[in-house]
């Protein structure tokens, strides 16, 4: 009997004939009853003698201790089979449900034995003892005027209340129009389908409304007395008090068992839905105590709602409380997001090189990226805009400080850039965030005192000089680009020192090239070996270029041409998946130049030793091919013309011999 929700009813237009003797049901019976997964339990069943076919008593329990009892009303049929209601509890422990009862009378009157209605696979046995107790009726009738000049009817013996109260059938019409007028709108069931009518009068046969007019609970009603009353309702109320325009409603359910069957079964819809939703608001209140996944916990319970079959009238007020405490939890759980965003930027320091304000962005970003309100993502990213000024403040206003102490030079220019250096690697992620790095403009003077040293020409001839010695020393293309690092912002260089630095990165790549020059006599005039390496060198980068666009053609996906897509399948990145492949000039050799005009054109003779590499290729044999090419290359005399003309050698490339 514990957890359980509810009374059940019990159909009852199947119960016909006439009542057992009083000997065989009334008495007092006791046994044992069990539901799955409990324990076996102790019963005591108290049936009180009765004039009427309805029986008053008492089930008392005793669970593992724990004792309650209720009052019951049955009524036994001639072939033994019974059913018990449960009425009102006279003594009910905390987590107990009454629960009527369904069974059979043993033949030889001592014994009985059957179903718990309302527990799973429930089920009892009981034994009848000498004695029998009396327990008062629990049935309160509603009394009548009386004065009518009709006599009563009567409707059998297990009819009570106000219609056997009733001094007359006129009383007794009263009575009846009392007791359905609540559910007759103003169509009076006019054009309405059985279906929708029998769902309107269900309310009627509930027993806190059925029984004080009818005396005994819908469910133990049988066939014989409920359609006494729907004859009655016909025959004798027709026209006398106004009923005719829905008394057949009445007068056909009582008279049909299949339409209180359907009120029945309305009922035991409307029970189970009230089990549900009370099982289910428990959940829903355990959910408000559930800590961090609360919400996960509703979604089940959304779940759940969403595939119950009950019609959408009965979880509709579930759903409301649902959405209701969703709202709830998710405010919760956005104060509680907001609260611990606070927290990380009150807990966090205002040291710019400890990263900090890379946290006062992380965490505007994710209340950005939240579904914190507009409200509180303002709050928070405010609150992160206070802690990165507070942080860029002090250092800003010193590199701005430096403006007036930096010497016209190029170490001048490199401490600009150098104390401009740590706002660099924040700069998008604080114009994105928070519109700027320096809202306040507080860096301009240094900005302009850069840009009076990017255009000094002492200090580019100063930065010209260095980037040369940076190409001819020792790892030259490193030595370069850290130089060229050194004086470079955020948006690159300057025009100037763009073309500084280009030249002397072919300058280092040059020099990072080893040249040898094994021409006899030759003409003052004609290429240098180094001239005829800037071009070999210059060939090589073409020549990577076209391998950088293969390689993202090919593996871009959209290649559509069958020649090309041909052409791709040679393509090593198609295979490894990597792409960065490329050519490295390694020796240029000067073997010698032809004049071919005096001073003005030359054929000239080399050797280049040249590498190639496949990226991600080690698996396919790359290194081989690599060690071929370079052997490739180095083992034949090539030729070129050079031309000369304003600014330097205009060359044709090929087999000139």
């Amino acid at each position: 009997m514990r957890h359980a929700v509810g009374i059940v009813f019990l159909l009852g237009a199947g119960l016909t004939g006439v009542a057992v003797a009083e000997p065989q049901f009334a008495g007092h019976w006791t046994g044992t009853y069990r539901c799955q997964g409990q324990p076996e339990a102790k019963m005591a069943l108290e049936i009180a003698p009765s004039e009427r076919p309805l029986h008053e008593g008492v089930f008392t329990f005793d669970a593992a201790g724990v004792k309650g009892s209720y009052t019951v009303t049955g009524r036994a049929q001639s072939n033994g089979q019974f059913t018990i209601v449960a009425r009102t509890w006279v003594d009910q422990p905390e987590g107990f449900r009454a629960l009527g009862l369904r069974g059979r009378i043993g033949s030889d009157g001592q014994s009985m034995d059957g179903s718990l209605q309302g527990c799973p696979n429930g089920n009892f046995v009981a034994t009848r003892l000498p004695s029998a107790g009396k327990v008062a009726s629990q049935v309160q009738p509603m009394r009548l005027p009386e004065g009518d000049a009709t006599p009563p009817v009567s409707f059998g013996g297990a009819i009570g209340g106000a219609l056997a109260e009733a001094t007359s059938a006129e009383a007794q019409c009263r009575a009846l129009a009392g007791w359905y007028a609540p559910a007759i709108g103003p169509r009076r069931f006019d054009g309405m389908p059985s279906h929708q009518i029998i769902e309107a009068i269900a309310p009627l046969f509930v027993d806190e409304t059925f029984e004080p007019v009818f005396g005994i609970p819908v469910t133990l009603l049988d066939e014989t007395e409920s359609r006494a009353v729907g004859h009655f309702i016909k025959q004798t109320c027709y026209g006398t008090l106004g009923m005719e325009p829905y008394r057949n409603v009445f007068s056909d359910v009582f008279r049909s068992p299949a339409y209180v069957g359907r009120i029945t079964a309305i009922h035991e819809r409307q029970a189970e839905a009230a089990r549900w939703a009370a099982a289910t608001r428990e959940e829903l209140a355990g959910i408000r105590i559930a800590g961090a996944d609360a919400l996960e916990k509703l979604r089940v319970v959304d779940t759940g709602i969403a595939r119950s079959r009950l019609p959408d009238e009965a979880t509709a007020p579930l759903r409301a409380e649902a959405a209701a405490l969703r709202v709830e939890l998710e405010t919760a759980a956005r104060n509680a997001k907001t609260a611990s965003l606070i927290a990380d930027l009150r807990n966090v320091g205002e040291n710019l090189d400890q990263g900090h304000l890379g946290t006062a962005l992380r965490v505007a970003d994710q209340a950005r990226a939240s579904d914190l309100t507009p409200e509180q993502i303002t709050q928070v990213v405010d609150a992160a805009r206070h802690k990165a000024a507070a942080i860029l403040e002090p250092r800003l206003i010193a590199a701005a400080g430096l403006a007036t102490d930096l010497p016209a030079s190029l170490d001048g220019l490199k401490q600009a850039r150098a104390a401009l250096r740590p706002f660099e690697q924040y700069r998008a992620s604080m114009d994105k965030t928070f519109g700027s790095i320096d809202p306040d403009g507080t860096l301009a003077p240094l900005y302009r005192r850069i840009r009076d040293l990017e255009s000094d020409r002492a200090v580019l001839a100063e930065l010209q000089t260095a980037l040369s010695e940076a190409a001819q020393g020792e790892r030259p293309r490193e030595a370069v680009e850290t130089l060229g690092a050194q004086v470079s912002g955020p948006n690159g260089w300057s025009a100037g020192i763009g073309a500084l630095v280009s030249a002397a990165r072919d300058q280092a790549e040059i020099a990072a090239v080893l040249v040898e020059d094994r021409s006899t006599n030759p003409d003052p005039a004609e290429p240098t070996a180094r001239e005829i390496a800037a071009f070999a060198l210059q060939r090589v980068r073409t020549a990577s270029a076209r391998m950088a666009d293969m390689e993202s053609a090919c593996t871009s996906g959209r290649i559509t041409d069958p020649v090309a897509a041909m052409a791709c399948l040679a393509n090593p990145a198609v295979w490894t998946g990597q792409t960065g492949s490329g050519a490295t000039l390694l020796r240029v050799t000067k073997l010698g130049c032809v004049p071919e005009h005096a001073q003005a054109q030359y054929r000239c003779t080399f050797v280049q030793e040249i590498r190639i590499d496949i990226a991600g290729g080690e698996a396919f044999g790359a290194g081989r091919w690599s060690d071929l090419s370079q052997q490739l290359s180095s083992g034949e005399a090539v030729d070129a013309r050079f031309i000369r003309a304003a600014s330097g050698w205009s060359i044709v490339w090929g087999d000139l011999r």
